[in-house]
């Protein structure tokens, strides 16, 4: 607690000991009470999530990550009512859902399995607008791969 009230003093970040948690691994049940007393917080439980990610033991389960897929399919379900040309769609896609998962696969490696659901959602909803109707391809692929500045996609 020295430490942590040096830190308060030199940083001017202090500890706020109702909204902080302590994590340990098999620790006997008096040591905790220890560390409980001295820190003033209370022992948090995993899994449990940090600034938007999910934290928890071992390899990334479909589980774990479900709640931040769910997330995305609402978003692109809710987008679906939305009169959005084709190049509005890719710019939602780009700006929201990919920059929201990039910063989760900076952290966890996805299972294969929950990558191939988002991209198909965002495939069907880029070409259809619905993410449960897939759709063909109606548009020249070099019309496509052209840069934006052209006015392509």
């Amino acid at each position: 607690m020295k430490f942590l009230h040096s830190y308060g003093l030199d940083s001017c970040q202090w500890i706020n000991t109702s909204k902080s948690h302590f994590f340990t691994a098999n620790a006997f049940l008096s040591f905790l009470s220890k560390i409980k007393y001295v820190l003033g917080c209370s022992r948090g439980n995993i899994p449990f999530n940090y600034l938007g990610v999910p934290i928890f033991v071992g390899s990334p389960k479909v589980r774990f990550l479900q709640p931040l897929v769910n997330k995305v399919r609402s978003k692109l379900a809710y987008w679906k009512g939305k009169s959005l040309s084709m190049t509005g769609r890719v710019e939602l896609v780009n700006s929201v859902i990919y920059d929201f998962l990039s910063y989760n696969f900076q952290v966890y490696k996805w299972p294969s399995s929950l990558l191939k659901l988002v991209d198909k959602w965002v495939r069907n909803f880029i070409w259809t607008g619905d993410i449960n109707k897939q759709g063909s391809v109606t548009v020249n692929w070099g019309t496509i791969c052209n840069p934006k500045s052209e006015g392509r996609l």
